[in-house]
């Protein structure tokens, strides 16, 4: 019942909060997708029955699905827009794929190019992508083998050299690395680096809408454990999210206290922190309060995320994709975009140094 009024909630501020002016965009994120929930594989695998009721909802609320560079080029000004992503490039998001020109709406499909030349029965084949490019969906590389890339030099490497190559090889002249979905939506300031060259549109996992301006996309992973409800509100809410938080600390940096800066003096009593990692119940997308480990000094704002995580999360947890929200009235908002930071540094397979950052492609 606490968790109806909280979305009811949300709904309620569409009405109360000033416009941002950055015109953020809600960017949803599916995985995998089956007929019916008894078959469902994991919190991440959609019915096909739900996918269609967003579908809906999304057409009665007239939603136009775009890609980040029609959002920059002002080629989708509409205040109703959404980035639908797929990860995966499992066989299951073809049928998905037809449920959306039903309503037309276009995605971006997040394939493992290894996996696709690999030509197993569960991957999309190069033909079946080759179908989708020609329907207007885009197809984008989900690192190269799926690999945590910051754990691994070579996933690093073969993301942004061989990927490119496959995929352009698989889709002929009509591709260009655009977009890049980072493989469990693990990334560090090495990663975002080594990438910055070959790909315009860097996918996260971290909660949250995106600017329309940062190379860095925040996306919200859809998962069965919420209520359709609580990814509506997301939607509804981005004409009105006006962040007061702007992160100071470096992204993706191995960083145990962050800071922020408080661009509009907004009270800070009750600040939750929200992630899309599972806490120690196994439930994503839970917010915990900061209590103690929040410190505001004028502007400056502190967050210990190495307590907020030792009470919260598992214990061998090292890295969180988050956002920080607050409560007016019973009503939720989001008071920060969405960012990664990790607890200690990521265990590389490889020490071996990065190659300077090239563009394989002109833009």
């Amino acid at each position: 019942m606490a968790r109806g009024f909280l979305i009811l909630g949300c709904l309620l501020l569409l009405c109360t909060v000033p416009l941002y002016a950055g015109s953020p965009v809600p960017v949803l994120c599916y995985h995998g997708f089956c007929d019916d929930s008894v078959s469902a594989a994991g919190a991440l695998t959609t019915t096909y029955g739900q996918f269609e009721a967003m579908l809906q909802f999304l057409a009665r609320r007239g939603y136009v699905s775009c890609f980040p560079d029609d959002v920059q080029s002002g080629a989708c000004p509409s205040e109703r827009r959404v980035i639908l992503t797929f990860d995966d490039g499992t066989r299951d998001q073809l049928r998905a794929a037809d449920l959306m020109q039903q309503y037309g709406l276009k995605g971006i499909f997040f394939v493992i190019p290894r996996r696709v030349a690999a030509g197993s029965g569960r991957w999309m084949t190069a033909e079946e992508l080759q179908a989708l490019a020609r329907r207007g969906h885009r197809i984008a590389a989900h690192g190269y083998n799926h690999e945590m890339m910051p754990e691994s030099h070579e996933e690093i490497e073969a993301s942004r050299e061989r990927s490119p190559l496959l995929l352009r090889e698989i889709l002929c002249a009509g591709y260009s690395p655009t977009d890049f979905a980072f493989p469990f939506g693990h990334y560090d300031t090495n990663t975002l680096s080594a990438l910055a060259g070959t790909y315009r549109y860097l996918h996260t996992v971290n909660p949250g809408y995106w600017d329309g301006c940062s190379a860095i996309i925040p996306r919200m992973v859809v998962t069965t454990d919420e209520e359709a409800a609580f990814f509506q509100a997301y939607l509804l809410g981005a004409p009105q999210f006006h962040p007061a938080l702007t992160l100071v600390t470096g992204e993706g940096a191995v960083s145990p206290v962050v800071e922020f800066r408080n661009d509009d003096t907004t009270r800070l009593d009750a600040v939750e922190l929200m992630s899309v990692s599972p806490d120690l119940a196994g439930h994503m997308y839970t917010r915990h309060a900061l209590d103690s480990n929040i410190v505001v000094d004028g502007s400056r704002v502190r967050i210990n995320l190495k307590n907020h995580m030792k009470c919260y999360y598992a214990p061998d947890r090292r890295i969180i994709a988050y956002a920080l929200l607050t409560k007016s009235g019973g009503m939720l908002r989001y008071v920060s975009s969405g960012h990664t930071h990790w607890i200690e540094e990521p265990i590389s397979t490889s020490h071996q140094p990065l190659t300077p950052s090239r563009n394989i492609y002109a833009h």
